[in-house]
């Protein structure tokens, strides 16, 4: 054997050794994990049969913390509003922040509320679905104790499963004003109309959507000085949340959509430039192929007298008009908007009434 086979045999040596050392058990361990299973010695695990299924919960794999930046930088937001809108409720100076964002079961997120705790229900007249905020029973009793001038030294009463007629009235004041902040915190990120829609105070009837169903819930606390605070939160289904999810992950304000109304007015006007051909159709005469072939310079066609008319924008029916004469010239008289394209007739003159206001006449050619 010369030097190059020696050498060349001494490298796969070499690599087979590597090989040994990378892998988990070596080959002598496995030789002697298979003599034992063999020999009896130990118990090999039957595992999986061929067929046999296993259950596996995606949903509660993908739940705990969750990252959305852009709602993380509006719930910052929301807790700086909120601190103005406390103390206007309390009249004494307040801190409220932002604590984390979790992804949870709406059942395993009730079972861990307290009886009595304020949930205000409502919906996004953009979005499908139910959301709801909650504030727990401590902080509405120093709210309460505070606003009628208490410093909440006193104890709450724990055995207590309902609140009062006017723990109620101010709890569902202070939820109908956090929801309009609400509006205010997200409108960076997308517009949205928050409308209160109910209040419970036992979690078991706050069922905003299926137990089993995802929710996202923004957890907050506020504390107001010298008095004491609670914790409190937003809580809106994953699946409410579907159709904005590129809006809430944005890393950062660049990558949220913006609208510009200098943009979408000079949209709007160039939109209201666009040239298109009116037709008014006067008349229609059925005849055959063999018929038209047979025209010839002179040939008069008979006609019904064409009073009433349709007016077609770009083959589209638009307009009933009537035929008629105007200052020596043929005309139509504009009439009602034809029923099938009524509608959309409602939204261009919306659209012109918004981009040319200033626009007093409209000629069709």
């Amino acid at each position: 054997m010369d030097e190059s086979e020696e050498s060349q045999t001494d490298d796969e040596a070499s690599e087979g050794a590597a090989t040994d050392e990378e892998a988990l058990i070596s080959s002598d361990e496995m030789e002697a994990l298979l003599e034992g299973v063999e020999s009896g010695e130990l118990a090999a695990s039957e595992g999986l049969q061929a067929g046999e299924a296993v259950a596996v919960d995606l949903v509660t794999q993908s739940l705990g913390k969750v990252r959305l930046p852009a709602l993380s930088r509006a719930n910052d937001r929301y807790s700086q509003v909120l601190r103005s809108t406390l103390y206007d409720l309390v009249q004494k100076p307040t801190e409220v922040s932002f604590i984390s964002l979790d992804n949870v079961k709406l059942g395993d997120f009730l079972d861990k509320q307290l009886t009595p705790t304020a949930f205000g229900i409502f919906n996004f007249t953009q979005l499908a679905g139910m959301g709801m905020m909650a504030l727990g029973p401590q902080l509405l009793f120093c709210i309460v104790s505070t606003f009628f001038g208490g410093e909440g030294q006193q104890e709450r009463d724990d055995s207590k499963v309902e609140f009062s007629a006017t723990e109620t009235r101010v709890a569902q004041s202070f939820i109908r004003q956090a929801l309009r902040d609400l509006e205010h915190a997200w409108r960076e990120m997308v517009a949205v109309k928050a409308v209160f829609t109910g209040f419970e105070s036992n979690p078991a009837m706050a069922l905003i959507t299926d137990k089993s169903d995802s929710i996202i819930v923004s957890n907050f606390r506020a504390d107001i000085e010298g008095v004491g605070g609670g914790d409190f939160c937003l809580a809106l289904p994953k699946a409410m949340l579907e159709p904005i999810i590129d809006e809430l992950s944005a890393e950062s304000r660049a990558d949220q959509p913006t609208e510009s109304p200098e943009w979408q007015r000079a949209l709007r006007q160039q939109m209201l430039e666009v040239k298109t051909e009116t037709r008014a159709v006067l008349a229609k005469v059925p005849t055959s192929v063999r018929k038209v072939a047979r025209l010839r310079v002179g040939d008069v066609i008979p006609i019904d007298n064409p009073s009433n008319v349709t007016l077609t924008l770009e083959g589209v029916p638009f307009r009933h008009a009537s035929f008629g004469e105007s200052q020596g010239k043929a005309a139509v008289r504009l009439g009602k908007v034809c029923s099938e394209e009524a509608q959309a007739q409602k939204t261009l003159e919306d659209a012109m009434r918004a981009g040319a206001s200033d626009r007093k006449n409209v000629q069709i050619k």
